[in-house]
């Protein structure tokens, strides 16, 4: 469902790049003529207007795909704004200039509306942990009920096994922490490590805590949580931020 969003997303941004190329550079040229049914005199009249509407539709384009390189859970509510918008306009440029507006921008924005509607169809916790006994400071350990629904929808979220000794095992976590450059390590102790996460688009804070167990001489037991402090709802964020850190570490391997 990720996937068919994003390109959903996509598609509808760049829909709206060709639209600015449309209203800004072909709007008075035999193409944009053929198009949008205009005389040359009437296209010549409306062309400014026509160009800063497709710079409308430019800036709408590229910030639609932006969301999908912003790594945060907030770019969703951009493209909930962002969708709308263009579905309303959609819909009133159908009923007042052409019925294929509503084909080339309100369905687009809808069918996609409906994709994200779906994938945001989560479960309003915004606190995820693959142990329920981690702390983090001034927050007590995981909510019993909020752990038992994260296992029904995030039940991949488990504990990371790997093949290392507890030495070695506490440098790598160091050197991954340290390589994410929105991360600010706050404290280590125990072979526990504490983390602030700042968002990149809103800059909110978020509280990491991982903690490491030597299972035996040569493998170790790690466990991460992760907790927005805003907000009922991480829109998925926190499970995700974990199984990526959890592949990062199994890529080092």
């Amino acid at each position: 469902m990720s996937l068919l969003l994003n390109l959903s997303v996509l598609l509808v941004g760049i829909f709206h790049v060709f639209f600015f190329y449309m209203e800004f550079v072909l709007w008075n040229k035999p193409q944009g003529l053929k198009i949008f049914k205009l005389t040359l005199e009437q296209a010549n009249s409306s062309k400014v207007l026509a160009a800063n509407q497709g710079v409308y539709n430019l800036l709408i384009g590229l910030l639609l795909i932006l969301t999908l390189f912003i790594s945060s859970s907030y770019s969703s509510v951009v493209q909930i704004f962002l969708l709308t918008f263009i579905f309303f306009v959609g819909l009133y440029g159908g009923y007042s200039v052409s019925k294929t507006i509503y084909i080339y921008q309100a369905l687009p924005a809808f069918m996609t509306m409906f994709l994200l509607m779906i994938n945001l169809s989560s479960p309003v916790i915004n606190d995820i942990s693959t142990s329920k006994i981690l702390n983090i400071t001034n927050v007590s350990k995981a909510n019993e009920a909020t752990y038992n629904v994260q296992k029904n929808y995030y039940s991949y979220i488990k504990p990371l096994i790997i093949n290392l000794p507890i030495l070695q095992s506490r440098e790598l976590i160091s050197k991954l922490i340290k390589s994410k450059k929105n991360w600010m390590l706050t404290a280590t102790e125990n072979d526990t490590f504490r983390i602030i996460a700042t968002t990149q688009f809103f800059k909110f804070k978020d509280d990491i805590v991982l903690s490491l167990n030597a299972i035996d001489s040569n493998m170790t037991e790690v466990n991460m949580r992760s907790r927005s402090r805003l907000g009922k709802s991480d829109f998925g964020k926190n499970a995700k931020r974990i199984d990526h850190f959890f592949k990062l570490i199994q890529s080092e391997l």
